[in-house]
């Protein structure tokens, strides 16, 4: 099995591998983009469409003369039966929407949980912020003025805190 397999090499290395893989007797599966690396070394093209998978017999240059073949002939089947060819448009239509649907309640999802972890390190934070104003206001002793700014402050984090509280209690439930 080959991953795009001619993508780093010069010329010359590249006419030593279509020759290895033209003389190899194995079955050799690769995936390329290298149309010319293709069309000189492929036997056979297995193609990946939403129905399932198509084999083509032949090179690339016979894969693509087959598929235009395949196109024209659906539409012409698809001009001559116009109310068919809706009806069996209309599941990949349906199953596309689904898929949509499903990716944006992921992203949802997603979106909710990280707002719930910021949140969560929000909640910590100022619990932290909390308990170094209290170690902070018993170290100031009897210096009244600091201690009440520390007090108003631990107040504003108090409130800050209830506020984070509310929100994620809000988001998990």
């Amino acid at each position: 099995m080959l991953d795009e397999p001619t993508n780093h090499l010069d010329m010359f290395s590249k006419e030593v591998l279509e020759s290895a893989l033209n003389r190899y007797e194995g079955t050799v599966i690769y995936i390329s983009h290298d149309r010319y690396f293709i069309n000189k070394t492929a036997e056979k093209i297995l193609e990946l469409t939403p129905d399932g998978v198509i084999l083509y017999n032949g090179n690339y240059d016979y894969y693509l003369e087959k598929k235009a073949e395949r196109a024209r002939n659906e539409a012409e089947k698809a001009a001559q039966h116009p109310e068919k060819s809706v009806a069996a448009a209309q599941p990949v239509s349906d199953t596309k929407n689904d898929w949509l649907k499903q990716k944006e309640q992921q992203a949802a999802e997603r979106r909710l949980a990280n707002r719930i972890a910021k949140l969560e390190k929000a909640i910590e934070e100022t619990e932290a912020a909390i308990a170094q104003a209290d170690e902070d206001m018993a170290a100031c002793g009897t210096d009244y003025g600091k201690a009440n700014e520390i007090y108003a402050e631990k107040t504003k984090l108090e409130e800050r805190l209830e506020a984070l509280f509310a929100e994620w209690e809000e988001l998990n439930s």
